[in-house]
């Protein structure tokens, strides 16, 4: 078998600073990022190569996350397909058009209590409240008979079913059709070195901010691999047309007791396939707590 090239990102999310090292044949480099992400210095020094081994590129990354604004997860629509979302009984929620148009329209039943509003590429959902008197008390009435939704955005038409739910507000995103979906992402990551792209997809992820071209496939499968860790598939993130999807996982220590591991550990076929381009772990002492695993392939590799 021919020699390959693994790029592993140990990705250690802390409060204090960012730093990586890169091992390239037998240079090792080593950067740092200030504000997660906006600058990132590099400095390479002499490092020896096994003989006899594949070359490795190994990536350690580290943001501050005091300079991460923790978001709501966004939730992703697509069109011509029937989707299933929860939004607040309670407050206000929002409907976002990728597409700057004045010509985003809304139809839906007005028996249901859905009230809505158009702003611009915006759609506003706000349930209705039933107010019922009982002698000198007064009672307030949720929605939670789910209700259908169609967002008329681009031309396409997003077909929803609303779940009305005591909840906080809900952030929903339509996402463009497969073609321009496609051609969005290669505009996004064109003239990207390959790790930049990595770590893109990486902070996209860990911080809910995934870009609307990018599709999210919601999984809740247990890897069930480990006796003493808990490891399931959450959700698997794919950017179409640039052959890089995202697979993260929760992993979580079975028992009390802290188990010390690290992005080694995850390297197997099972959940990082062939060959894994990229794996990013969370906490490296993991407890009961659920704990975020990050791992990035090549699409052509796995589908092999």
């Amino acid at each position: 078998m021919s020699k390959r090239v693994f790029i592993t990102i140990l990705l250690r999310l802390i409060l204090t600073t960012h730093s990586y090292a890169v091992h390239v044949g037998k240079k090792e480099c080593a950067m740092g990022a200030v504000n997660s992400g906006d600058q990132i210095l590099q400095t390479c020094v002499d490092a020896p190569d096994t003989p006899g081994t594949d070359k490795r590129v190994t990536t350690a990354s580290t943001y501050d996350l005091a300079s991460i604004i923790k978001r709501p997860e966004i939730k992703i629509v697509y069109p011509e397909v029937t989707t299933a979302i929860e939004m607040s009984s309670t407050d206000v929620n929002r409907i976002i058009c990728p597409v700057t148009s004045n010509e985003v329209n809304v139809i839906h039943s007005t028996e249901k209590g859905m009230i809505t509003k158009v702003v611009e590429n915006n759609v506003f959902v706000k349930f209705s409240i039933v107010k019922k008197k009982e002698g000198p008390n007064e009672e307030l009435i949720y929605r939670d008979s789910p209700a259908e939704l169609y967002v008329v955005c681009g031309g396409e038409v997003f077909s929803m079913i609303v779940i009305p739910k005591q909840i906080p507000t809900q952030t929903v995103k339509l996402s463009t059709g497969t073609k321009d979906r496609i051609k969005e992402n290669i505009e996004m990551m064109s003239g990207m070195p390959l790790e930049e792209k990595i770590i893109k997809m990486i902070q996209a992820a860990y911080k809910d901010d995934i870009p609307s071209t990018f599709t999210v496939e919601d999984r809740r499968t247990d890897m069930g691999l480990y006796e003493d860790v808990s490891v399931v598939l959450r959700r698997v993130i794919s950017a179409d047309g640039t052959g890089l999807r995202l697979l993260e996982y929760d992993v979580r220590a079975v028992g009390s007791n802290e188990i010390h591991v690290n992005e080694t550990t995850f390297m197997r076929p099972e959940l990082a396939g062939r060959i894994p381009l990229a794996i990013a772990l969370e906490e490296h002492t993991i407890t009961e707590r659920p704990s975020r695993l990050f791992v990035v392939q090549v699409v052509k590799e796995v589908e092999k």
